[in-house]
């Protein structure tokens, strides 16, 4: 992290020609910081609970612009409730009324959204990449809980000010806007990483995810990745069922225990589905998110 961290003020601030590199830079550093933050917000840094919630804050809010307060309460019930739809259900399955990866999403929606939404496969990535990360600058504060709101808002006051630093620094009004897009681009494509590990798998009724028990319930709703070589950038997520199964597993350990999950899910006859890379996951979030317009459009719940 530090690497691409240093790599990144070199090629903005040195190297100045090359200023639009060193924010995608930025922009990684950011992801990563974000997916170490989320390592500690499961306690999986330190293994000591109030060490790992003060690096959450401080990679998380101060360093990548998510509040973490908010975060860690609807990551526990994104986690308690994996792709369940409704009031009781997963707060991460979908984004009513922009996002809707389930047809029961749609047809509570008014007519003038409904026509919105069936355009959803079509403004999705740009949704992720550019507009998702400046929301939840917005929503990870206005939502945080309130006995986390106020440091929350203290350290993305201070994200705020040494990202006004960064931009003021470089040269040009032109350099400056190029800067801030693509290095919030670059931490934004995090969003389709987020989503690809659920949106395309089934989504449930409460009822159903309790009588399956959780191994099924978590196989069913969740969605590995091969990574290869690129297993570093993805900070875990790629083993999404690993981590589904032990979210207090430090991220090293998920390989070691991916192929004795996968032999228990064969032997139980329980799904174990792994996408073939970046883009064919996000190929089956833009199918799902198609299918449920045409599942609307066919009145079909």
């Amino acid at each position: 992290m530090l690497l691409i961290l240093g790599i990144a003020m070199w090629l903005t601030f040195v190297w100045r020609e090359w200023v639009v590199l060193g924010a995608a830079a930025l922009g990684l550093f950011w992801q990563q910081s974000l997916l170490l933050a989320h390592d500690a917000c499961h306690r999986s840094v330190t293994r000591h609970t109030s060490v790992d919630k003060k690096l959450g804050s401080v990679l998380g809010t101060l360093i990548g612009g998510v509040g973490a307060g908010w975060w860690n309460q609807e990551h526990c019930e994104h986690h308690a409730c994996t792709q369940v739809i409704g009031p009781e259900g997963d707060p991460s399955a979908g984004s009513e009324p922009v996002l809707c990866p389930h047809v029961s999403m749609t047809q509570k929606l008014s007519r003038r959204a409904r026509f919105f939404v069936n355009f959803q496969a079509f403004y999705y990535v740009p949704i992720c990449v550019f507009v998702g990360r400046v929301n939840l600058h917005v929503i990870s504060i206005i939502k945080a809980p309130s006995g986390e709101k106020a440091l929350d808002t203290l350290l993305m006051f201070g994200y705020v000010l040494y990202n006004a630093a960064l931009l003021l620094a470089v040269d040009g009004s032109r350099a400056r806007v190029a800067f801030f897009v693509v290095s919030n681009a670059t931490c934004g494509v995090l969003h389709l990483i987020l989503n690809m590990n659920h949106y395309p798998m089934p989504m449930l009724e409460f009822g159903d995810a309790v009588s399956m028990g959780f191994l099924r319930f978590q196989c069913t709703t969740t969605l590995n990745i091969e990574a290869g070589f690129f297993a570093w950038y993805y900070g875990g997520l790629e083993l999404q069922i690993e981590h589904h199964l032990f979210p207090l597993m430090p991220r090293d350990y998920l390989p070691k225990i991916s192929q004795r999950v996968k032999k228990l899910c064969m032997d139980h006859d329980v799904p174990y589905t792994v996408a073939s890379g970046f883009w064919n996951a996000n190929g089956k979030v833009l199918k799902t998110l198609n299918d449920v317009v045409k599942r609307d459009a066919d009145g079909v719940r």
